[in-house]
């Protein structure tokens, strides 16, 4: 039973074909981007929420392939087999085990992204 298995090839392949060297001076593009777009009469903070949606869009795929090759790394440990074989469903295993070991370093580097 491989967790990944359904999902895999096509994650794999989307991030892939999607990603593509981005710099810090196209995240500066699309800040200059979204401010240029917004109507004079919103807000700071609509401005802010429409910059962090055009960073989002633009810089999911280097995210993706962090946590991607985390999973693939996770899924080869040894609690992780152990867990299969104690009868663990799929989505426990997802949630219990891979989300709970992969969600410090998307803090990082979200973290790390922000400042």
């Amino acid at each position: 039973m491989n967790v990944l298995s359904t999902f895999g090839t096509m994650c794999t392949t989307m991030i892939l074909r999607c990603e593509q060297p981005w710099t810090r001076a196209s995240a500066t593009k699309s800040r200059a981007f979204t401010a240029s777009t917004s109507p004079r009469t919103t807000r700071a903070k609509r401005a802010q929420i429409s910059t962090v949606i055009a960073i989002a869009v633009i810089l999911w795929a280097r995210y993706a392939r962090v946590i991607r090759g985390q999973v693939l790394t996770l899924m080869e440990l040894d609690f992780i087999t152990q867990a299969r074989i104690a009868g663990a469903s799929a989505s426990r295993i997802i949630v219990r085990h891979l989300l709970a070991n992969t969600l410090n370093t998307l803090v990082v580097l979200t973290t790390l992204q922000v400042g």
